[in-house]
């Protein structure tokens, strides 16, 4: 939000409030809720399984794929993910295997 105008960052601030995302203490600071650090767990891993996948399966270096995934993470539909992760914990090459486990722990569903 560099450059955005305090009017506007507030009313991002407010809506993300109101949406059960952050919380704002009494002293103005800003938290995530149980609901905002749920949906931050699931863009990380999200990204990382995506990492993965184009490390392990399109070849590119680790630097590579951390940039990719943050480009395209957010077009793979639950179902690709599902079946990316399924894939990917048959691998053993990760080197970040013990997070990428940790981070998709609470993933049940995939």
């Amino acid at each position: 939000m560099a450059g955005d105008s305090v009017p506007t960052v507030t009313g991002v601030v407010q809506r993300l409030r109101d949406d059960g995302v952050l919380l704002i203490g009494p002293d103005r600071r800003v938290a995530l809720s149980a609901i905002g650090a749920s949906a931050v767990s699931a863009i990380v891993c999200r990204h990382r399984i995506v990492g993965r996948w184009l490390s392990d399966e399109m070849g590119l270096d680790w630097a590579e794929a951390d940039i990719g995934a943050g480009k395209i993470a957010h077009f793979f539909s639950e179902e690709l993910v599902r079946r990316s992760f399924a894939r990917l914990e048959r691998s053993s090459a990760c080197p970040t295997a013990t997070r990428f486990r940790e981070a998709s722990a609470g993933r049940a569903n995939w």
